[in-house]
């Protein structure tokens, strides 16, 4: 199934983090197009864009396309990769899964990867539209 923009537009809570020093982690917000600002939008070569902020599970800011660029949406996953050697990411893609339950009933799940420094330093991780439960 082919994937627009606005599929992924919402706050997404992740759930779980593995790999090496992960910039996401578990039970923080990864707003996409939600936040003032952030709206999708065409990119400068037409590829449909979207603003993103991640932040701490208390609201502070991690890290924001308004400081770094955009998500772009590409083949179906949105895509952004750093361009300088002063911000914490590398590169972050995003997938979107669909499941249906036995009543019908239809619901979405992020899932994606980050490099954070040498290409050793990938962390995935899977987000849902509801925060973690805590433990």
């Amino acid at each position: 199934m082919g994937r627009n923009i606005n599929d992924f537009v919402a706050n997404w809570h992740v759930w779980y983090v593995v790999g090496q020093n992960p910039v996401l982690q578990r039970a923080y917000k990864l707003a996409i197009g939600t936040e003032p600002g952030t709206e999708p939008f065409l990119g400068e070569e037409g590829n449909p864009s979207v603003g993103f902020l991640i932040s701490e599970e208390d609201g502070t800011p991690v890290f924001s396309s308004q400081e770094h660029g955009p998500l772009v949406l590409m083949d179906g996953t949105l895509r952004w990769v750093g361009t300088g050697t002063d911000t914490i990411l590398k590169r972050i893609y995003v997938s979107l899964a669909e499941s249906v339950s036995k009543d019908d009933l239809v619901s979405y799940s992020l899932y994606g990867t980050t490099l954070h420094g040498d290409p050793e330093q990938v962390a995935v991780w899977g987000a849902n539209d509801g925060p973690p439960p805590r433990t």
